[in-house]
């Protein structure tokens, strides 16, 4: 980290940093979520003659929604190192 010039730039990026790791948690705990409840409902299509087709289209929503969480991520690791260049 030789581009820092004061504690503060890293205090700064440590909670940067936690930020993101707490984005990444929070997304997997998402993941998990939509994943019982992607499980809850297979069972139930399931049982009700829905294809298969149709929940795999279901399925690709949440994985959807982690990209853009990604996406928020990664913009913000490259705020972070742009402001740790100046």
């Amino acid at each position: 980290m030789g581009g820092f010039t004061g504690g503060g730039e890293a205090l700064a990026l440590t909670k940067l940093l936690q930020y993101i790791s707490s984005i990444k948690a929070d997304c997997m705990a998402r993941q998990q979520a939509n994943d019982a409840q992607l499980s809850t409902m297979v069972a139930e299509q399931d049982v009700e003659g829905m294809t298969v087709m149709s929940i795999s289209v279901e399925a690709g929503a949440p994985r959807e929604s982690l990209s853009d969480d990604k996406k928020i991520v990664d913009i913000q690791e490259s705020m972070c190192f742009r402001a740790a260049k100046r």
